[in-house]
């Protein structure tokens, strides 16, 4: 009956989409899109050029690439492309994943970034020329977006045409019904999309045991912040099936229910929790389809014994009934998501399938042994390698430029950067940001005749006190274009940057005396 319900709820929620397909909303917001990778080197960089390639204003959206543990050439070929942040993690734990990924970035760019809604996608995907103007429309009345991922080869074997009929039906039927029924939905697909205030409000964090979509979702449902499915959000990537990946995937997803579950299950008990987040909650215990099949079957069978108390209690008409309903509710949610005669032929063969891939799920449950490697442990979160880079630079004598390298150390307390050269090291000491190690380590390479050749040390650089504050000390503006080519934007640039234009650290009392000269010239 709950799955009729939200069908139907699809079924009328339809009649609004059509309405809302002709708004056009009237000015342009700004978007952040946040990229995940891990070894995609092959992928991103068409994404990246996709991205780039929006018809959207490319002052009113920026590109975050998180390179989580990359040991691939990704930075390489996106730093030669530009165009976007790259923010890189590196643990000891590799990869982190996507979610505690995300976490990590928000909390460090969520009350910095001039933005109004923030798009998540997967590196090996790509997305056409209007989708931050697809995006930009259904944000605005949508606080949180769920999209869904298509599949960009023509030619798809039969386990993918499975899958997608699968996914077709969760996204366009389920999570549609449940956002028009106004309950929860888990935030679970490859491409989404918050707005800002909603991020602020209920906090993307990491959870010591991972599956932070699940636990964001119902903190979602506890505030009454709907999450709905989006037929404007979507993009592409090839897509190939198996019955292992497809068994893979259930377990996977039947396990993250069971953990919420164990984790949640005391809030089902109190008033800490709303009636949207504890049905959210006791959504995740919902059978599967071959569940509820092989439990109606074995009733069936258990039915025929008339002396038993069950048969007297129901009867065989009364569990055919269910049954019928059961495949009544599925054809209606076929119908309901527009199916093709083609879709509706791979139904049929999706019941055929359904105990193989049932089985082959359950001995990947016995094979993990019930541990499969999604949590990270406690001392993860305070590992003090939690984000480290090591970065190229150059070291200055006053006669010659010798080559060194820079390794950043941060985590939630503290920054400490590392010099190296010919093999020795210099390390600062622990510092709350980490311009005032890379201050610091000057320091000290100044006392023996060096200087740090990076943007911190040059003349031409302005950190403005609020904006580190923010960010860590990670980023200042350069001044360059704003003095020599009279520019009235402020480039941003990371502390450790460098280029050609880098002058003494005792030229910048008389380039800010400079800049303001110009400014009251512009104002006169």
């Amino acid at each position: 009956m709950n799955q009729l319900y939200i069908i139907s709820c699809s079924s009328k929620g339809k009649i609004a989409d059509v309405e809302k397909r002709n708004y056009a909303v009237k000015f342009e917001q700004n978007l952040n899109v946040i990229v995940y990778s891990h070894n995609n080197a092959s992928t991103i960089i068409d994404l990246i050029e996709s991205l780039k390639r929006q018809e959207y204003s490319q002052e009113r959206y920026s590109i975050n690439v998180i390179l989580d543990n990359c040991d691939d050439n990704s930075a390489k070929l996106l730093e030669i492309l530009g165009g976007a942040r790259l923010w890189r993690i590196n643990t000891d734990i590799k990869p982190i994943g996507k979610n505690k990924s995300i976490a990590w970035l928000l909390e460090r760019i969520l009350s910095s970034e001039n933005t109004n809604a923030f798009i998540f996608l997967n590196a090996d995907c790509i997305v056409k020329p209007d989708f931050l103007a697809r995006v930009n429309a259904a944000i605005y009345d949508n606080p949180v977006l769920m999209g869904e991922v298509l599949p960009a080869n023509s030619e798809l074997n039969l386990m993918t045409n499975l899958a997608n009929l699968r996914s077709k039906i969760r996204n366009k039927v389920i999570t549609h019904g449940r956002y028009y029924a106004s309950l929860g939905s888990i935030l679970d697909e490859d491409v989404c999309a918050i707005r800002q205030d909603i991020l602020e409000k209920v906090r993307f964090a990491i959870t010591d045991y991972g599956f932070e979509e699940y636990e964001f979702s119902i903190k979602l449902a506890n505030a009454n912040i709907p999450v709905s499915n989006s037929y404007q959000l979507y993009c592409y990537k090839h897509i190939s099936e198996s019955l292992r990946s497809i068994a893979l995937s259930d377990y996977k997803r039947r396990y993250k229910a069971f953990i919420t579950i164990k984790n949640n299950f005391l809030y089902l008990l109190t008033n800490k929790r709303s009636f949207k987040a504890k049905e959210l909650i006791l959504s995740l215990t919902y059978p599967s389809s071959m569940l509820f099949i092989i439990l109606a079957f074995f009733l069936f069978n258990v039915s025929f014994y008339t002396n038993t108390v069950f048969s007297q209690v129901i009867s065989i008409k009364v569990i055919l009934l269910l049954l019928l309903g059961y495949a009544c509710s599925n054809l209606f949610a076929m119908l309901v998501s527009r199916c093709s005669f083609n879709e509706y032929k791979n139904a049929v063969f999706w019941l055929l399938f359904m105990p193989i891939v049932f089985s082959l799920s359950l001995l990947q449950g016995i094979r993990l042994n019930m541990s499969f490697k999604f949590t990270l442990p406690k001392k993860f979160l305070i590992n003090k390698d939690f984000h480290k880079q090591i970065i190229d630079a150059t070291v200055s004598d006053g006669k010659k430029e010798l080559p060194c390298q820079l390794e950043i150390r941060q985590n939630d307390t503290h920054s400490q950067l590392i010099f190296m050269f010919n093999g020795k090291k210099l390390s600062s000491s622990k510092q709350p940001r980490v311009d005032f190690a890379f201050e610091e380590i000057s320091e000290k390479l100044r006392a023996h005749g060096f200087n740090l050749k990076v943007c911190i040390n040059c003349g031409y650089f302005k950190l403005n006190e609020s904006i580190a504050s923010k960010l860590g000390g990670e980023q200042g503006y350069c001044l360059f274009d704003n003095i020599d080519k009279g520019s009235k934007a402020w480039e941003y640039t990371y502390i450790w940057n460098a280029c050609v234009n880098i002058i003494s650290i005792k030229t910048r009392k008389h380039i800010l005396q400079k800049l303001s000269e110009i400014e009251i010239t512009k104002k006169d």
